[in-house]
């Protein structure tokens, strides 16, 4: 079976959040694409199934040409080893991927070391999305900027990228509909490090500010998986979080 059956080369992204049969991603890195709408096939001829410390995945039309594109994050203590870099897989709109191996910008060489979630959004708004990983161990989370060009610049002077934080892994959403996005930082730090959770709220292109004050910033516990969503379609996204709570925004 050929991915290309249902033709992703020829979506729009306007209709890639609408798509009834979704790819999807496991963390040994092995790739499935749907059969009908209940079960899924293991897809064995692609390089997604190349061997990598993975722990994060997130796909994106980072090159802007229809399809979807995959990068895929990695755990691990050391930079020295190839199995603990991040990698870029290029969609060919033919059902197979390229991974690529050098792009301006060492997107895939920075985000080793202890990485952890993976998104791709359009941080400024400009068009491009853009690509942000989670880093444990008191390290600072990565964002790079896609320059429209097939190439990245990493930013380094937000505050988003200066935490310092013990994060496993992030959301983005727009909590107050002002058209710009907010970030969510799940936090752990371990057993001898309890760091609570981060919020940024934006306040225009690049400028967010951290919000310090309510319960969901302030639990001190080892939160790992969460997501955003309007629970009581009131216009306004609500998060869920991995200690069973739901803060209602």
């Amino acid at each position: 079976m050929e991915i290309n059956t249902y033709n992703y080369c020829k979506l729009k992204k306007s209709l890639m959040k609408t798509l009834n049969y979704l790819l999807m991603i496991a963390l040994t890195v092995l790739l499935h694409i749907a059969a009908n709408s209940q079960t899924f096939v293991k897809v064995t001829n692609t390089p997604l199934n190349e061997p990598m410390e993975a722990i994060g995945s997130t796909w994106g039309d980072f090159d802007d040409d229809g399809d979807l594109d995959i990068f895929i994050n990695a755990w691990a203590p050391s930079i020295n080893n190839p199995l603990c870099y991040g990698r870029l897989f290029q969609n060919n709109c033919n059902g197979d991927f390229t991974r690529i191996t050098s792009i301006p910008g060492n997107i895939l060489k920075d985000v080793g070391t202890w990485a952890g979630g993976a998104s791709w959004i359009d941080y400024n708004n400009d068009g491009f999305i853009d690509l942000y990983t989670s880093h444990d161990g008191g390290r600072n989370n990565s964002l790079y900027q896609n320059n429209g060009d097939g190439t990245f610049t990493q930013i380094t002077d937000l505050i988003v990228v200066n935490d310092q934080a013990y994060t496993r892994g992030h959301t983005w959403g727009d909590l107050n509909n002002d058209g710009w996005l907010d970030l969510f930082l799940g936090n752990d730090g371990g057993n001898s490090i309890h760091q609570s959770d981060f919020l940024y709220l934006s306040t225009g292109p690049y400028s967010w500010i951290q919000i310090t004050t309510g319960d969901l910033v302030n639990d001190n516990a080892r939160t790992q998986g969460f997501c955003f969503g309007d629970y009581d379609n009131d216009g306004f996204l609500d998060i869920y979080t991995s200690l069973n709570q739901l803060h209602k925004n």
